[in-house]
């Protein structure tokens, strides 16, 4: 048998009539329970204040100003969290680079890009630098290769 909450025959019926996952009714009952808050029907539909988006204004390098954290990260192409962290960290709020994509333009696969830049390359040569920039470069690949397998060039 089922307990009625806020006036609803279950938490199912509840979340149902909010058009709200059932999981997150019954996080929100629990956290009224854990706070000593009656569980109404208005206070299981109000958002919890912590997860309120706040609206702070914010000011990009190029001198942009978005409404809210989450309106600058879509201005950047990165994520709140990556946003927040770079307000935090006092550094200039710049649009990203996609680095895999410019890879990918270039004819370079983004593993391949984000190896170099792992292993000291400038995004730009990361991104831009074919595999093989010569004929030479990939002679001497065959040649390593055919000496370690010990192969004879017909």
């Amino acid at each position: 048998m089922t307990t009625p909450v806020a006036g609803f025959e279950s938490i199912t019926a509840l979340a149902n009539r909010l058009g709200l996952q059932v999981s997150t009714v019954h996080k929100r009952i629990s956290r009224l329970k854990s706070q000593g808050v009656p569980v109404t029907r208005e206070s299981v539909a109000k958002k919890p204040a912590s997860c309120i988006r706040d609206a702070k204004p914010v000011m990009l390098a190029d001198g942009t100003r978005c409404g809210s954290i989450d309106a600058a990260a879509r201005a950047l192409g990165c994520s709140r969290p990556r946003v927040r962290r770079l307000m935090d960290a006092g550094e200039e709020l710049a649009p990203m680079v996609n680095i895999a994509a410019l890879a990918r333009a270039n004819g370079i696969s983004s593993r391949t890009a984000h190896w170099r830049i792992k292993n000291g390359w400038t995004v730009k040569d990361a991104t831009t630098k074919p595999l093989y920039s010569s004929v030479s470069a990939c002679a001497r690949i065959l040649d390593r290769w055919f000496a370690r397998y010990q192969l004879g060039c017909a």
